[in-house]
Parts: C-alpha cells; structure tokens; sequence
C-alpha cells in the first residue's frame, strides 16, 4: 500500500512540474506576443488563441496533479468533481483546430500527396469530413463535461429480496 502512495506523489509531483513547465513557457510566449504587438507587429489570432488553449492545459495538468497527490497523501478524494474540465480542453481543441486549418491551411514537407484522382478525391472527402466532424464531436465533449456539474450522483442499487423485514413471523 505504501508503494502505491508513494508511486502516486510521485505522479502528482511530475504532473504538477509538467503542468507548470508548459504555463511557463506558454506565458513567456504570450509576453512576447504582446511585446511584438506593442512594436506595431500583427500577431496572429489562432496562434493567441492555442497559445491560451496549452496555459488552459498546463493549469489542469497543475489541477489534477495536485488532486493526485493530495489523494495519495491523505489516502481520499479530497473534493468531488464539478465540472470535466478534460472534457472541455479536448472538445475545444477539436473545435479550434480544423477551423483553423480551413481557414489557415499550412503545408508541410510531410503533407501526403495524392498519386491518382480516385485518391485525391478520398484525400478531400475525408478532410472534407473531418473538419465538419470534429467541431460537433467537439461540442459534444464541451457539453458532457458540463453535463458532469449537473449530474445527480449515482444511487445504490439495492435488491429487495436481501432486505431483513420488519414483520414478525407467526407463532
């Protein structure tokens, strides 16, 4: 039991080290984004945008990796969820990210090029897809994790049949 203690502040501790790394760096990146937006430079609004995605991200990497040490140090849960935040920043990354590639395509040495029409037309029904997919599948996520405030926790399933009576029997 004392392993798995330990194994679990040492997981809380490197998400904690992890979420806080990732914050530091996102918000040095923002620092200079408003430096250079201070010089007169135009700073692009997808990438202030993902920018404050991962600081999200880093901040529930600092959450969670402090519930997890806490848990393993007092041996329970020490508040009970009220809203999935995982959820959130999952279903707001499949929304931002194929708005920006429709709208910002980047081409990369790594883009897959097509070697017929018949692939060609496969390679642009699936983009075509994915990118009106992923923002509903998206929201879906967004409302779920929501969903989990609102939620009435579980009730115990209780069989009737194991239940003492309160009748006394006949003499």
């Amino acid at each position: 039991m004392q392993e798995k203690r330990m194994a679990g502040r040492l997981l809380g501790m490197m998400t904690i080290v992890g979420g806080s790394l990732l914050a530091a760096k996102v918000s040095w990146n923002l620092i200079r984004s408003a430096g250079y937006s201070l010089e007169g430079y135009v700073v692009d609004f997808w990438y202030l945008l993902v920018q404050i995605w991962l600081l999200a991200l880093g901040a529930y990497f600092i959450s969670v990796g402090l519930r997890k040490y806490r848990a393993s140090r007092d041996g329970k849960q020490t508040f009970k969820r009220r809203i999935g935040w995982g959820r959130i920043l999952i279903g707001t990354l499949l929304i931002i990210s194929p708005i920006n590639n429709r709208l910002h395509p980047v081409h990369s040495r790594w883009e897959l090029k097509p070697d017929n029409e018949t692939q060609a037309s496969a390679m642009k029904a699936t983009e075509t897809f994915l990118n009106f997919l992923m923002p509903f599948l998206g929201a879906g996520l967004i409302a779920a994790g929501v969903r989990v405030r609102f939620r009435k926790p579980a009730e115990a399933k209780v069989d009737l049949e194991d239940l003492p009576t309160t009748q006394s029997e006949p003499k």
